[in-house]
């Protein structure tokens, strides 16, 4: 995948006068990272190529050879996305000028690098090809129409100056050509009109034979057989001097007809006997296609090897593509197929699905495959085969603040059940139910779960008397079948909606709570959590009530959202145990951002997604160092709406992934990146749509490395599991054709 787009307009901009022609050329695009237009100063390098790519005519700063990336750069000032340059203004720092040279070639071709800053170069396809404007340097010139008449003075253009018939009929001034202008003989018949000769302009004897056009002597004007034979010159006699039929064959000696006889369309179809034109006949090229009729051409008139590939049109490209070979990620599968040759235009590609004898359990219907984009090269292409959502537990209002983790390498969760007001926990194994573990008559529905010495734990706020208090729990066994009762209680907390995070810290449980207007976090005395130290205070101001935790290079740390400033903090541990912290980092202040926070550890740096309250977008950002003490810049994952909201990070196949809240239709989503840093990721999906799905969520990666997601349907009040369909091939086909227009 491509970290940026560019979407670009070239101008040249040139002069009518040749000394002041600029060397320049005006470069204008937008850059688009990710799904988000790029702000800042970014770095470019250009190149002026062939169309292979592989001669260089011009470069930023003189050094790119056969098509390759100058040294140096030029920085430009990125505002939303658009930037503007222009190539061969020296004054520019690593700018050198552009020659006419340049141009001096039928293909030209941009060449574009562009880096962020933070990450290296990419160079950017297709090259952009330099078409007639760019080619304006060379022309340097007058251009047509530039001279108007205004510009001439008297007497400025002379006879050598004017062509041969160059001054036509409307050209003169009515008057201009009086008789002194006139050569002897030099108004011809054509020149006059109809009438304008009287017999008064005649001279006796003025008219001769030579003098008479053919036909201007009608019948009326002639004595009865005034005409006799020796008075018609041969040819004399027209066409239209003769009645239809009055020269019968007798009268026609052979040969006697040429084709300067014959009118044009004289000799109709009719006129023709069957065979009579031969190709002697015929002119060369006489033949043109709209004379052929379809189906007239056969085999029997071609003759060997006359049809050659040039004659031919480029027959349609098809193909299929397996169901069996996708890489499918809640049912839903990307694509790419190259074509065996590239089509002259952009073809129109169709797609369309088949399945074996009888059908397919799991194919999807025609409405869920379709084109995402296409080229003369290839086409990329996407498929639905849908995801499986079933409810885990739907007695009663249940399945809100799930939290997961691997137990014994199966995925588990544990829920708040507020019907029982209740906590749950179920393992997801065939026939599996959902226990109760923990109840009173006001448990906080916050709660954590992970595996701590060899069995399921879970962390939760309950009441004590009135009071409300922090409490940890653990299973008697290592697959969460039985719980200790009573809990341990660790704290008593002001608590004000606030959440929480269970984490194995070097060995022990810890965990990460809020305490009114406090952040604080608390560690165990031994493995198992049946003791716990005194709780240390991270944050007196502004703690927040939306935290997560993670062991960021081998020490904890936590991200979480400033309610006073309305930031995104991470604060991390100075030591394995967590018993003393670095001072808080602000990661993002760019409006109210931070809520429904995720972190985890990202290759091998810490990231965080979260919700951007004032675009409403869903948001990711990365540490630029392995222990987050320096930040990039964010990047928008989706915008489409109010989104972002309960997101849960986690690292699926290498690279991140998030699972969150459409607010707007009220639907789950999931969206992976498409590169290691997350600086660009691949379009969302919808994975469940029915009732009110993922208002809260927690994605979960499996022992074998499959995502799966508890999601709470704050409408139906159930716990769904949303997973692949199943995990063997779909047995159907995908069949496309692409065909030029």
């Amino acid at each position: 995948m491509k970290l940026f787009l560019l979407i670009l307009a070239l101008t040249a901009l040139v002069s009518t006068l040749r000394a002041q022609v600029p060397q320049l050329v005006n470069y204008q695009g937008r850059v688009v990272s990710g799904a988000a237009n790029f702000d800042g100063t970014g770095l470019f390098k250009f190149a002026l190529v062939d169309g292979a790519g592989a001669t260089t005519f011009w470069s930023n700063d003189g050094t790119s050879t056969a098509g390759g990336e100058p040294a140096a750069a030029v920085p430009l000032v990125v505002n939303k996305g658009l930037f503007t340059v222009l190539l061969g203004n020296a004054t520019l720092p690593n700018m050198t000028v552009l020659p006419n040279s340049a141009f001096n070639h039928a293909d030209v071709r941009l060449r574009t690098w562009f880096s962020d800053g933070v990450n290296g170069f990419e160079m950017l396809t297709p090259d952009q090809r330099i078409a007639a404007v760019g080619y304006a340097i060379m022309a340097a010139g007058v251009m047509d129409g530039a001279i108007t008449s205004s510009m001439l003075a008297p007497g400025a253009v002379g006879s050598g100056a004017l062509a041969t018939n160059a001054v036509q009929a409307g050209n003169i001034a009515p008057g201009a050509v009086g008789a002194g202008a006139l050569a002897n003989g030099s108004v011809g018949a054509a020149a006059l009109q109809q009438n304008a000769v009287e017999a008064g302009h005649i001279a006796s004897g003025a008219v001769g034979t030579s003098a008479l056009a053919n036909g201007s002597v009608g019948a009326a004007a002639l004595q009865q057989n005034a005409v006799e034979a020796g008075h018609i010159a041969n040819g004399a006699v027209g066409a239209s001097a003769l009645a239809n039929n009055s020269v019968g064959a007798a009268a026609i000696q052979d040969g006697e007809i040429k084709p300067e006889h014959l009118a044009a369309g004289a000799v109709t179809a009719g006129a023709m006997a069957p065979g009579s034109v031969g190709a002697a006949a015929l002119q060369a090229g006489a033949v043109q296609a709209g004379n052929i009729a379809n189906g007239a051409v056969t085999n029997a008139a071609l003759g060997a090897a006359a049809v050659s590939a040039a004659n031919l049109q480029k027959p349609p490209g098809s193909g299929t593509i397996s169901g069996a070979t996708l890489d499918y990620e809640f049912g839903v599968a990307e694509f790419t197929h190259t074509f065996d040759g590239a089509f002259a235009t952009q073809p129109v590609v169709t797609l369309s699905i088949s399945t074996p004898p009888g059908g397919a359990a799991g194919a999807p219907p025609a409405s869920y495959l379709w084109v995402t984009s296409s080229s003369t090269t290839s086409f990329s292409g996407r498929v639905d085969i849908g995801a499986s959502a079933r409810s885990v537990d739907s007695s009663g209002v249940v399945g809100e603040h799930p939290a997961g983790a691997l137990i014994e390498d199966v995925p588990a969760f544990s829920f708040f059940d507020r019907t029982g007001s209740s906590i749950k926990y179920v393992r997801l194994i065939n026939g599996s139910q959902p226990l109760t573990v923990a109840a009173s008559e006001k448990d906080h529905g916050f709660n954590s779960l992970a595996y701590v010495n060899g069995a399921p734990c879970i962390a939760y706020y309950g009441l004590d008397g009135g009071d409300e208090v922090l409490r940890f729990i653990r299973a008697t066994d290592n697959l969460g079948e039985k719980w200790e009762d009573p809990p341990v209680t660790i704290d008593y907390a002001t608590v004000t909606g606030g959440d929480l995070v269970l984490l194995v810290v070097n060995g022990r449980p810890a965990i990460c709570y809020h305490d009114g207007g406090y952040l604080k976090f608390v560690r165990a005395s031994n493995a198992s959590g049946t003791a716990w130290g005194s709780a240390i205070t991270l944050a007196s101001t502004g703690g927040g009530s939306d935290k997560s935790m993670a062991i960021v290079n081998g020490n904890p740390a936590i991200a979480y959202h400033h309610a006073m400033n309305a930031d995104l903090m991470f604060i991390r541990a100075t030591d394995p145990n967590g018993t003393s912290w670095a001072a808080p980092v602000v990661v993002d202040a760019s409006g109210s951002v931070g809520r429904y926070n995720s972190l985890a550890v990202v290759s091998g740096n810490p990231a965080i997604s979260y919700h951007d309250q004032t675009n409403g977008n869903l948001n990711f950002i990365r540490a630029l160092d392995a222990s987050g003490s320096a930040w990039g810049p964010s990047v928008t994952v989706d915008s489409d709406g109010n989104v972002g909201l309960h997101t849960s990070l986690a690292v699926v196949d290498g690279l991140a992934a998030i699972s969150y809240h459409d607010q707007t239709r009220s639907d789950l989503k999931y969206v992976r990146a498409t590169l290691a840093s997350g600086i660009a990721w691949g379009s969302p999906a919808t994975i469940d749509s029915h009732g009110a799905s993922g208002s809260q969520s927690f994605l979960l990666v499996t022992a074998t490395g499959e995502p799966v997601i508890a999601s709470y349907d704050s409408q139906g009040g159930d716990l769904k599991i949303i997973s692949e369909s199943d995990a063997t091939p779909r047995p159907f086909t995908i069949n496309w054709i692409a065909l030029e227009p």
